[in-house]
């Protein structure tokens, strides 16, 4: 069997000059084994059209999948307590809730295909310093919520992820404050936060731009995600599996190359 080429995953600079619709989405085909890949805009809302196009896409790969092994790919964490309907499971969790609802509705079984946070933690300690990493987390985590969604309260949003890092990282003899994020924030730009300016923690969590360290942190954990997620994917389609995965568009275009290689 063919061997996926990772080296053709695509750079962030070349992906921001790539220009694409979303929702993106492509399937490729091995015998009776396929592979769909929907790109997602983050949306909570059931009314976008793009889970008219994710219902259709799903019963495609249903009907061409009878004869192999099924799985879903979902990006994120959600707890099945959440998915009662679709448009509840869109409410609760966006692209990944109507992901996980239609999965247990076939008894497919969905997977996160994620790299641990230790380990990604263990790769930015060779560069970063803790101080850097926790801010990183959390700023990353308030700018993920607030583009989806902007009337979110700041302060609120930062305690709720600050204390959500505080149990994923299990740092028992570091600060895990309000306080001491704020403290950090001076000492990485230079100035208090704006409480009031909710585009500065997207901005800065984004990976196709190198304007501080956090964005530099960010695209070195994009980029240690992908490969990851490309190597799970690797994974099931050798085992035969036929995979339907439901991620951010930008992750999905990027990807594309390497997983055409499994084919082409």
């Amino acid at each position: 069997m063919k061997k996926m080429n990772k080296s053709l995953l695509m750079s962030f600079e070349e992906y921001s000059s790539k220009l694409h619709e979303v929702p993106y989405f492509y399937f490729i085909k091995r015998s009776k084994q396929s592979l769909y890949h929907f790109g997602a805009k983050h949306t909570r809302d059931p009314h976008h059209p793009q889970f008219n196009l994710l219902l259709e896409k799903w019963q495609n790969f249903l009907d061409a999948t009878t004869q192999t092994k099924r799985i879903v790919f979902i990006e994120g964490r959600a707890s099945v307590d959440q998915i009662t309907t679709l448009e509840e499971s869109i409410n609760n969790r966006g692209e990944t809730g109507a992901a996980i609802f239609l999965s247990i509705q076939e008894d497919i079984p969905f997977y996160r295909p994620e790299p641990e946070t230790k380990d990604e933690v263990t790769e930015l300690l060779k560069e970063f310093s803790r101080d850097d990493i926790f801010y990183f987390y959390v700023s990353r985590a308030v700018g993920s919520s607030l583009r989806v969604l902007s009337s979110e309260n700041l302060t609120k949003t930062l305690e709720l992820k600050i204390k959500q890092y505080q149990n994923e990282l299990q740092w028992n003899d570091f600060d895990f404050s309000l306080k001491n994020f704020e403290k950090i924030h001076q000492k990485i730009f230079n100035k208090k936060i704006d409480f009031d300016d909710k585009d500065f923690f997207i901005k800065i969590s984004n990976p196709r731009l190198s304007e501080t360290k956090i964005n530099i942190i960010t695209k070195k954990t994009s980029t240690f995600r992908n490969n990851f997620i490309l190597s799970q994917i690797e994974k099931y389609w050798v085992e035969g599996y036929s995979i339907f995965i439901v991620y951010g568009a930008s992750h999905v275009v990027m990807q594309e190359p390497a997983i055409r290689s499994l084919v082409e």
